[in-house]
């Protein structure tokens, strides 16, 4: 059963309320943060695709409110490139300002939010730290666990390592179903920084037939990472996650705590 938007705001809420009693770190200036003309035209899209989905209310201005939340993620990591987790976040709460700032508040300082918040990760680690920590868990799993899948990307040298940090850079939006960007964005949060590795497995694993069907196709790079994938539901692949977490959770959340 898809999760309501209400359950949903609930959800982040309560993550807020957990990880402040837990975890408490600066939050930079919000002021005098001036944004570029990149920034505002990709504020207007990412509204726009909101309101196209029916996430938020197209009879309202939420420009100003996106604006706002990404100018206290820019107070926070100053990084270049748009946002994407903030504005996925912002989207999930139907624009709700208050929501969104208090979940960010909230994550500096958590295992979880330089992986799933890439300006976070990007300002505490040196580059390509997303590539070379969840990307290499996702080559290492896949090669285990889906092997077919991994010697065929590894032939038509795809590798997906790559794949999936393009994937994760923009939170898979436009690449999934939004209430499939929110089911991943909250397993991250609820069961912890090694189900973004078991979430891109399944991704890949979804995509199988596609790919062994396909050994010939030499755009299969470019049409995986620009085009929407049909049909992944995360829900289903819920039993498979948790079978790759009972088997490889130890060494990596051994692996991820090192960093």
């Amino acid at each position: 059963t898809p999760i309501s938007k209400m359950q949903t705001r609930e959800i982040l809420e309560k993550v807020s309320i957990v990880n402040s009693k837990t975890h408490s770190e600066s939050v930079g200036n919000e002021t005098n943060i001036i944004q570029s003309n990149e920034d505002i035209i990709a504020n207007k899209l990412m509204i726009e695709y909101g309101e196209k989905i029916a996430v938020l209310d197209g009879h309202c201005d939420h420009r100003a409110d996106l604006k706002e939340v990404l100018t206290l993620s820019r107070s926070m990591y100053s990084t270049p490139g748009f946002d994407w987790f903030v504005s996925a976040v912002f989207l999930m709460t139907g624009g709700n300002v208050l929501t969104t700032k208090s979940l960010l508040r909230s994550l500096p300082g958590t295992l979880v939010s330089p992986y799933l918040w890439r300006n976070n990760g990007a300002t505490q680690f040196p580059q390509p730290f997303h590539l070379a920590t969840l990307g290499h868990c996702v080559e290492m799993i896949l090669e285990e666990d889906v092997p077919a899948l991994a010697a065929t990307l590894h032939m038509l040298k795809v590798p997906s390592s790559v794949i999936t940090d393009l994937w994760l850079r923009q939170c898979f939006i436009n690449i999934l179903d939004f209430q499939e960007v929110t089911n991943y964005v909250i397993m991250a949060l609820i069961f912890g920084v090694d189900y973004i590795v078991y979430f891109c497995v399944s991704l890949l694993s979804h995509l199988q037939e596609e790919v062994l069907g396909k050994e010939e196709d030499i755009n299969l790079f470019q049409r995986i990472i620009t085009l929407p994938i049909q049909g992944f539901r995360a829900g289903d692949y819920l039993p498979f996650m948790d079978s790759l977490a009972k088997k490889h959770r130890s060494k990596l959340m051994q692996y991820f705590t090192d960093m």
